[in-house]
């Protein structure tokens, strides 16, 4: 073999071991970029039937971000195996007080959560991220990430873009979700 076709072999192989395992990611409508408006998050699963939607002005990239004010959660679900690490990761941010947004008060908190399910639904075992709460500045995005393993019995993976307002009031605005899964 030549020492350049060696040289290019060498290269390819190198190139190819960097991504090797490397996962993409998954997250369907992750910059809340389609369908905009009241009451919809396309291709997202939610608890309430209002209380949110995708929204143009306020965002970290592009032209629209997720937006809650009254909706505990948003999700989206994917098979999984057992084994297999999963991550996920979203930026976060709660506005200023204004006459359309009210900061993040009385106890509220904003997390990403990664849930992994049985075949029932059942939960068998959840991460959680850092938060965002009324300590963090207002206006400023802030990157939370959560990762785990899917244990044992576990066929689902959920991410979970979670408001807890445990008493308190406020509003929260999310943008560039990324979802890694799975990775041996």
């Amino acid at each position: 073999m030549k020492k350049t076709q060696r040289m290019l072999l060498a290269l390819i192989l190198a190139l190819s071991a960097g991504t090797a395992g490397a996962a993409d990611n998954i997250a369907v409508n992750s910059g809340f970029e389609e369908s905009p408006g009241m009451n919809r998050a396309e291709g997202w699963q939610g608890d309430n039937p209002a209380g949110y939607g995708t929204f143009a002005g306020i965002a970290r990239t592009g032209i629209a971000a997720y937006k809650a004010w009254a909706q505990p959660a948003l999700w989206q679900e994917f098979p999984a195996r057992a084994g297999d690490t999963w991550k996920a990761s979203a930026w976060f941010l709660h506005p200023a007080e204004s006459e359309e947004d009210q900061p993040l008060s009385g106890g509220a908190f904003a997390r990403i959560r990664l849930e992994f399910k049985n075949a029932d639904h059942e939960t068998l075992h959840a991460e959680h991220s850092e938060t965002l709460n009324e300590q963090d500045a207002t206006n400023e995005w802030k990157e939370l990430e959560v990762k785990g393993r899917v244990p044992l019995g576990a066929v689902y993976a959920r991410v979970v873009l979670n408001i807890v307002y445990a008493g308190g009031q406020g509003v929260v605005y999310v943008d560039d979700v990324e979802i890694d899964g799975p990775r041996r």
